[in-house]
């Protein structure tokens, strides 16, 4: 293979696979030109970009192609439209929003009312931290948790500790007037 072509492949932005294969294979030595490794790395750039899509099969259609060029001359086009064809794809939009709401689906499924206590627990021990060292970040803490155990209570409002809330936000109260 021309050295210069096979530097080109190297540099090209194709999967390493294929990039391995068009470089090796002496059965695509005459069938490849630096325009058909352009159209090639334009093509996978646009898949990447929108699809979500297994390589194998991407670099398969590929190859392929390219033994079939021959009988295309317009290989871009025979390419694309083989790969629309044959490649299974997923849109890349469409799979995160159904992981993120998966994602969502699974804390919603998780019951937090559990957790009221270990949040009661922890911003007990940060008002004493305050009220021990004056660590305006043990203060912070103790508000970041007020507003986790309102939503839990809000989420959960039979839970066994639902009539200790008043007492929490007078708690917190008290340490809002000082300084």
């Amino acid at each position: 293979m021309n050295k210069n072509l096979k530097n080109y492949i190297i540099k090209s932005d194709i999967p390493d696979d294929l990039k391995e294969y068009l470089s090796k294979s002496k059965n695509t030595y005459n069938l490849l030109s630096m325009k058909i490794i352009d159209d090639i790395e334009l093509i996978y750039l646009e898949f990447n970009t929108l699809y979500i899509f297994d390589l194998s099969e991407f670099n398969s259609i590929i190859i392929e192609s390219l033994h079939k060029k021959d009988k295309y001359s317009y290989f871009y086009n025979y390419v694309k439209k083989m790969l629309k064809i044959y490649l299974n794809v997923d849109s890349e939009k469409k799979s995160r929003s159904e992981s993120e709401l998966d994602t969502f689906i699974g804390m919603v499924k998780y019951d937090f009312s559990n957790d009221i206590e270990s949040y009661i627990r922890k911003f007990l021990s940060a008002i004493k931290d305050y009220e021990n060292d004056g660590n305006k970040k043990s203060l912070l803490l103790a508000h970041r948790l007020v507003g986790i155990i309102f939503i839990l209570f809000k989420l959960y409002p039979e839970n066994k500790y639902s009539y200790l809330f008043p007492q929490i936000i007078k708690k917190i109260e008290k340490f809002n007037t000082d300084d």
